[in-house]
């Protein structure tokens, strides 16, 4: 009977083990859900303006939006992945803005400037702020480099992408 009662307390142990690690692990879950999501949270407005802009063709904030992790971005340069858009291919600079508020800015400028009849070779419209807007890493990974300088390119009055440039002056 001794026996008995051992073994059941060792199965309610491994019982509880088992709800207590399931409870731990769903932290873990939501916590690394939540920092994905809240850039877009901080900057509500701005996230689904930035959503309503975008064409079927556009991907500024799949490729390079703040909800990206810096691993994401590194990852990207380093062999050309990037799991969260679906991208494959090979090793190129990547980058990500720091904030859906610059984003944002720069595509309407952009917009507005095509409208207006600006059109820049390629559509690529350069912007420079006096403060950071981006990092990424450079095609093969390396440092992490923050940006001033943004572009935004726009075809037949769609904005295709927009990014933090890592390139500089």
């Amino acid at each position: 009977m001794h026996w008995l009662a051992y073994g059941l307390g060792l199965i309610m142990l491994a019982g509880a083990a088992m709800v207590i690690r399931r409870w731990w692990l769903g932290l873990g879950r939501t916590a690394r859900t939540l920092k994905r999501i809240a850039p877009a949270l901080v900057e509500l407005d701005e996230f689904f303006a930035l959503i309503d802009l975008a064409g079927p063709g556009s991907h500024y904030l799949e490729r390079h939006g703040p909800m990206l992790m810096s691993s994401e971005v590194l990852r990207r340069a380093e062999t050309g992945m990037l799991e969260v858009s679906g991208v494959v291919g090979k090793p190129v600079a990547s980058s990500r803005w720091l904030h859906h508020a610059d984003l944002l800015e720069c595509a309407v400028s952009a917009l507005e400037h095509w409208a207006a009849g600006g059109r820049p070779a390629g559509g690529r419209f350069r912007f420079e702020f006096d403060r950071e807007v981006g990092e990424g890493f450079r095609k093969g990974g390396g440092t992490l480099v923050r940006t001033r300088i943004a572009v935004v390119i726009v075809r037949d009055g769609e904005i295709v992408t927009a990014f933090p440039s890592l390139e500089g002056k």
